[in-house]
């Protein structure tokens, strides 16, 4: 569970070195995707829409799947599923806040809904993510 983890914050880090060294964003397509990827990163709590990012941006919904597929190989749905699951990841293991105010802060719907995520993610329910530290000092 701790190796799944270790490995999924460990991609994640890779993808942002590897993006931070690449040259800087030469086709409107690039730029497009890394504007996108700036929303969701300032709004992942607020109950973002794809759709919502799509119109900030003055492009259809599926131009912008479209870019993302062709420059990420995922979806911008999936992308910002990420960076709330990376956010929440953080949360459950260095705070003890209760799983509620984390799916809150997190852009979860639910308890449940963030704990599905977590679990698929990660194979290990939030619970079993908490720090030892945090657990033992509460």
């Amino acid at each position: 569970n701790d190796e799944e983890l270790r490995a999924l914050l460990l991609s994640e880090l890779d993808l942002r070195l590897r993006r931070s060294a690449a040259a800087p964003p030469t086709t409107p397509a690039e730029q497009l995707v890394i504007e996108a990827e700036r929303i969701f990163e300032e709004r992942f709590a607020s109950g973002l829409r794809i759709a919502t990012v799509a119109a900030d941006l003055g492009i259809s919904p599926s131009g912008l799947r479209a870019a993302f597929t062709r420059l990420r190989g995922t979806s911008p749905q999936a992308a910002l599923q990420a960076v709330r699951l990376r956010h929440a990841l953080a949360h459950i293991r260095n705070s003890t806040l209760p799983l509620q105010a984390i799916a809150d802060l997190t852009g979860y719907h639910s308890v449940s809904h963030l704990t599905r995520h977590i679990k698929a993610a990660t194979g290990s329910p939030p619970g079993a993510l908490r720090s030892t530290e945090f657990v033992l000092n509460q």
